[in-house]
């Protein structure tokens, strides 16, 4: 299984950390497979793609 990550802007790369944690935790505990992938939306993503939400984010 794999679990998209959207960090985003303003305090979501923040909690996107902790809540990476938790996740990695939640997988060891209950012996889980999954993997995690992080990908680009918010301003970042508009000043390089033109889109805050591009549509190679929108597919994964």
């Amino acid at each position: 299984m794999k679990i998209v990550l959207i960090p985003g802007d303003g305090i979501g790369p923040e909690q996107m950390n902790a809540t990476k944690k938790v996740l990695y935790a939640i997988k060891d505990i209950l012996s889980l497979k999954f993997e995690l992938e992080e990908v680009e939306a918010g301003d970042q993503a508009l000043a390089k793609y033109g889109k805050a939400l591009p549509d190679h984010t929108l597919a994964k």
